[in-house]
């Protein structure tokens, strides 16, 4: 064997080596594509809760906000399945924001407010709550 096919072996092997240490640190691409679809579902959710907190319909009629039916192209849908994401009115201030996710998120990632499992999950979320928590919140310098 010449030093030449010895160095060309000895890379495919480190090349080989490295993709399999990557797929070991990130999972395969499936499971990345998974997790970027949650992430996705969680800034959906936000963006509607923002949405919906902000309106300014809401000012003058109350906590009135449209249906998802209503909503047309601006309601988020689920990156995956193209449905809106659930929408239940509890009462005058309070309502449930709903998403499939496919994979429990990670502690360390998501804010304490949007962790998930598996499956359906449904948020709790109060319109009043989040307007004092925006007038009243401290400034960090």
């Amino acid at each position: 064997m010449t030093v030449e096919r010895i160095a060309g072996i000895a890379a495919f092997a480190v090349v080989v080596l490295g993709v399999a240490i990557g797929f070991a640190a990130i999972g395969p691409p499936q499971h990345v594509r998974l997790v970027e679809l949650d992430r996705r579902r969680v800034s959906d959710l936000q963006s509607i809760e923002n949405t919906l907190r902000f309106d300014p319909a809401e000012h003058v009629t109350g906590f009135q906000p449209k249906l998802p039916s209503q909503r047309g192209n601006d309601w988020p849908r689920d990156p995956l399945t193209s449905e809106p994401y659930g929408y239940q009115r509890e009462n005058a201030t309070r309502y449930r924001l709903c998403a499939m996710f496919a994979l429990p998120s990670d502690a360390d990632e998501n804010p304490l407010r949007w962790r998930h499992g598996a499956g359906r999950t449904c948020y709790r979320l109060d319109i009043s709550a989040a307007r004092r928590e925006q007038v009243f919140s401290p400034i960090r310098l």
